[in-house]
Formats: C-alpha cells, sequence, structure tokens
C-alpha cells in the first residue's frame, strides 16, 4: 500500500491498493459487509463528483472508472439515495458531453 500526496495543482490524496489484496479483501467480505462497502464507496465518489464544468473534465476523466463501478453497485443493490441520484447525473452529464450516448443514456 502507497499513499500519494497531492502535487502542487491538488492538495487531495490518494490510495493505492494492489489490485490482488482487492480482489481477496473482496471476496473475503459477506453480501451485508460488500453492501456497507459499496454504499460507502457510492457516497465516497458522489461527494468528490463536482458539478460538471468544463474545467474540471480532468478530474471527471479520473472519476470515470470509478464512476462506472458505482453504476453497478447502484444498480445491483437499488440504492435510493441523493448521493446515488447525484452521481447517476452528473456521470451521464460528463458522458453524454464526451459523446459517449450509449453509455449516457444506460446510465
Amino acid at each position: 500500500m502507497r499513499l500519494f500526496a497531492g502535487n502542487s495543482e491538488s492538495s487531495s490524496k490518494t490510495l493505492t491498493v494492489h489490485r490482488l489484496v482487492q480482489k481477496v479483501t473482496r471476496e473475503s467480505l459477506t453480501d451485508k459487509e460488500h453492501r456497507t462497502w459499496s454504499e460507502r464507496a457510492v457516497r465516497a465518489v458522489s461527494n468528490a463528483t463536482p458539478d460538471l464544468e468544463f474545467e474540471e473534465w480532468a478530474l471527471c476523466d479520473l472519476l470515470l472508472s470509478h464512476w462506472r463501478l458505482c453504476v453497478e453497485y447502484i444498480r445491483n443493490y437499488e440504492f435510493q439515495s441523493h448521493e446515488a441520484a447525484y452521481l447517476l447525473y452528473q456521470a451521464g452529464r460528463y458522458l453524454r458531453a464526451r459523446a459517449l450516448y450509449d453509455e449516457a443514456e444506460e446510465v
């Protein structure tokens, strides 16, 4: 595990966990624990999601893979929260702005 401090352009911090560690951890969770952590992930990604403006597209590019995973969580667990709705709305807007119309419509 490595902790990276943000560069001079960003004050954010990220945490990197090896994919094998992620897989083993996910597979060891009970269904209830997986739902709980999925809901927390949706909330965290939603909170990191900016109001979509052109100037923030670089951040949105970084969030895209996280949005896609959260969309799966929202569908699978049928999350109905303000954070889930906001994430879906902003991800859909971004995908449409990037001319990824089929995926935007699904979201």
